[in-house]
């Protein structure tokens, strides 16, 4: 059986895509930058972004903080904007690259950003729970609230229950309304607000010396769309912010659909409703890189690996690993199967190896048709043939055909 776990071990040969992307967040000049990487549920997305985040994490490498993110896990949070930001401040404030001598001086340049956050993360508390139409529109701008809120609010005291408390009542709601009201009349202010976040920030990575901070999102397309929306305004608050860039793995059709569903009550949004979508996407992702379906040898390759390291175990296997990726520096495109396993194992090895594969490459049109070349799909495909043969063995089965079963499961 094979779990369903992302994993920086390229058994698909797509390190080329994650040394490309790699290639140009490297590039200073093309900072600050969002890239989009796309690619249906299961296509390989989140092993892309391991080996990214593996490469950017090496201590020789001086010049790049890397902070990884993955959405999904923070689906429960009171607010997903401000679980981002707080992940993305605390890795810079504690991570292991920065110097001794420079802790303090960063510490106390977060120091701002911290009550920002802290204060973005009440404001969606207040969101949540207080039942005014006019909320929603006004949290769009994200840190519009702090300047007005916060000289009415401190006043209740620190205690963020407490404040969510009062805010259910009827005086609590009255003064929520002002709030919106003073915003409309005082947009400008939450544009310095944002403008101000930026700033302090962008002060912020100044003083760790770091050339570039990659900020990797990951699992986004399974949330729900609220989150996805949430964590796509809090990527907002920083564009443009020097030396930043942000790796967004998505399925774009969910993506899609949270935004629809964002502007579902819009009656004249709606009319050009494709419009607002593809506009809405590119302004926030300057760079989509759409990973492509696996061909028919990338299939029987991966298949044939998979196979390979459960029957030889992972230390042998390494040993495989090594020579695919040799294999790959100079044959792009040819499958690397049995005939390349026979020169690497031993006989003993390569028999039990045979015993399972043999029947594979004939399959191979078949299950790249069927499956679209998706990996996911084809690990699901694996695991379901596996018990089946499982079930065969302990029912006795006799004259059990392999291979009648998996054309019967592509059927299926």
């Amino acid at each position: 059986m094979w779990a369903d776990n992302e994993t920086s071990e390229d058994l698909l040969g797509f390190k080329v895509h994650a040394d490309l992307l790699i290639n140009i967040l490297n590039d200073e000049s093309v900072l600050p930058i969002t890239i989009g990487v796309f690619g249906d549920w299961g296509s390989g997305k989140s092993s892309v972004l391991q080996i990214v985040k593996e490469e950017f994490e090496k201590e020789d490498d001086k010049d790049s903080l890397c902070i990884y993110f993955n959405g999904w896990t923070f689906e429960g949070y009171d607010d997903a904007k401000a679980a981002l930001l707080n992940s993305i401040l605390k890795e810079v404030e504690d991570n292991k690259k920065i110097s001794a001598e420079l802790k303090d001086r960063v510490k106390e340049k977060a120091k701002k950003l911290w009550k920002s956050i802290d204060w973005m993360r009440g404001a969606g508390m207040v969101m949540k729970n207080v039942a005014l139409p006019a909320v929603s529109a006004y949290f769009t701008g994200g840190l519009s609230l702090f300047p007005f809120a916060y000289q009415k609010i401190a006043e209740w005291g620190e205690d963020p229950e407490r404040i969510t408390e009062r805010l259910q009542s009827a005086e609590g709601k009255k003064i929520f309304k002002t709030f919106v009201e003073e915003g409309k009349e005082k947009g400008e202010h939450s544009t310095n607000a944002v403008a101000e976040f930026r700033k302090d920030f962008s002060d912020l990575l100044a003083a760790t010396n770091f050339k570039r901070l990659v900020v990797i999102i990951d699992d986004l397309d399974r949330c729900s769309p609220e989150r996805i929306i949430e964590n796509l305004e809090a990527i907002k608050l920083f564009l443009n912010v020097p030396k930043t860039a942000f790796l967004i793995g998505a399925d774009p059709r969910i993506v899609k659909y949270a935004i629809e569903h964002k502007y579902k009550n819009n009656k004249e949004i709606e009319e050009d409703n494709n419009r607002i979508v593809i506009d809405y996407l590119e302004k926030l992702i300057q760079l989509p890189y759409s990973l492509p379906r696996l061909s028919e040898s990338e299939v029987e390759t991966y298949i044939s690996m998979l196979i390979c390291k459960k029957e030889i175990g992972d230390t042998k296997f390494k040993n495989v690993l090594d020579e695919f990726k040799k294999y790959r520096l100079t044959n792009k495109y040819s499958a690397f199967g049995l005939s390349n396993f026979e020169k690497i194992l031993e006989s003993e090895e390569f028999g039990k190896v045979k015993d399972n594969v043999i029947t594979i490459p004939s399959l191979v049109p078949l299950i790249t048709n069927s499956l679209y070349g998706n990996p996911r799909q084809i690990k699901r495909f694996l695991n379901t043939y596996t018990i089946r043969k499982r079930l065969a063995e302990v029912a006795s089965l006799q004259s059990f055909n392999d291979a009648v079963l998996a054309k019967m499961m592509i059927l299926e």
